[in-house]
């Protein structure tokens, strides 16, 4: 598994920042994206290692609370938090 970088991201603009690293450039530049389409990208970016904590408990919560049978991974929203675990940690 690759680490990403640590710490709360943000996105200012169209760049997304951990601390004083940068951790994605959004810029129109790059892209034939609107500068609007841009800033959203950066947020939604922004948002992901809480987005990843989210599955991660979501996830969790359910192996805690399960009682054994397996029924409650069976639930849609459930396995679509565990491909999006494994889709962000490049399993």
């Amino acid at each position: 598994m690759n680490k990403h970088t640590p710490g709360k991201w943000e996105a200012c603009g169209t760049t997304v920042h951990a601390g004083k690293s940068m951790v994605a450039n959004c810029e129109p530049y790059y892209t034939t994206k609107s500068g609007d389409t841009c800033e959203a990208n950066a947020r939604l970016i922004a948002a992901t290692p809480d987005l990843l904590s989210a599955c991660e408990y979501v996830v969790k919560w359910h192996r805690d609370n399960d009682g054994g049978d397996g029924a409650l991974f069976g639930l849609d929203f459930v396995t679509t938090c565990i491909a999006a675990i494994r889709k962000a940690k490049g399993e």
